[in-house]
């Protein structure tokens, strides 16, 4: 609560406090108790850092050429980890063989308590970065000709692409909300050494705040020319996520009866026998008794 740090400038550093905070709900320690050594240690090595932040500056001026660029690209990377998720923006700014890129401001938060898979944070991640580009639109006045997203979860990306809707209500909903504020094209694949957004989204043991950071000297490669960019290497949809894909309910009519058979005959061994052919009741019977199963069969499985 004592940190004002509105602009994110500071995320890939606040978010190991953040998560240490969440450490300690898991183990239910109230907030008049004393930390565990090992938290407690982990506390104090945070703090030792933090302290340099004091002599920290970031220049606020995006460029010394901003009122006369000839292209202005807004550049957001977003990227998750099974602790956390984050979202960071950047402008870059060229005039002629002239570029200069400024990191405009970032967003990192914990992942909830409830187990969440990788996919489905990083999906959260892409949503946020593309409120992070509502908002440094709303509140800036600067003429932006394009803007681009930078993910390293090739799945998120097959997601946004998909001509197919038929996911499941999360990963669906949260789709539209992408596909509302941008379009699949401006989505690109970087690899996770290049992803920038990584730096916020792990509690590892943070470096002394310093303005020659990567997090704040920018992305290298956004100095280069567009045909130097990461290219993609993608993966077919095939290969990715299917399990958040709506499940088809399809009984066939073989497997069906062959239940219906094995139900008439428990039936059998119980009362007296039937020769009979098989009735309509005892086909809808087999059916509930087959999604019974499988019901049961997927409950068992995502529990896993």
């Amino acid at each position: 609560m004592s940190i004002y740090d509105p602009f994110g400038f500071l995320a890939n550093i606040t978010i190991v406090a953040k998560l240490l905070i969440q450490s300690a709900w898991k183990q239910n320690i109230m907030w008049d108790e004393q930390l565990p050594h090992p938290l407690a240690k982990q506390w104090k090595a945070w703090w030792t850092k933090f302290q340099y932040v004091n002599s920290l500056t970031v220049p606020r001026c995006y460029s010394s050429m901003i009122s006369s660029a000839e292209n202005v690209q807004l550049h957001i990377f977003v990227d998750a980890s099974t602790d956390a998720y984050a979202a960071v923006a950047y402008l870059r700014v060229s005039q002629g063989d002239m570029v200069e890129v400024a990191q405009v401001c970032a967003k990192s938060t914990c992942a909830l308590l409830k187990p969440m898979t990788v996919p489905r944070l990083e999906l959260q991640a892409a949503v946020l970065g593309c409120r992070l580009k509502t908002l440094i639109e709303q509140n800036h006045e600067i003429r932006i000709d394009s803007t681009t997203f930078w993910s390293d979860s090739q799945t998120v990306i097959l997601w946004i692409r998909s001509h197919s809707r038929a996911y499941k209500p999360f990963v669906a909903h949260r789709i539209v909300e992408i596909l509302s504020a941008t379009t699949a094209e401006q989505w690109r694949w970087i690899p996770t050494a290049l992803n920038v957004a990584d730096d916020a989204t792990r509690a590892v043991p943070i470096p002394e705040p310093s303005i020659n950071t990567r997090w704040l000297r920018e992305p290298e490669f956004l100095y280069q020319q567009e045909g130097q960019w990461p290219r993609e290497t993608m993966l077919s949809s095939v290969e990715c996520a299917n399990e958040e894909l709506t499940g088809r309910k399809l009984l066939l009519c073989t497997t069906v009866r062959v239940v219906a058979w094995v139900l008439r005959f428990v039936s059998n061994a119980r009362k007296e026998v039937r020769k009979e052919e098989l009735q309509a009741d005892e086909l809808t019977a087999a059916e509930k008794q087959i999604c019974r199963i499988m019901k049961k069969v997927y409950s068992e499985s995502t529990e896993e």
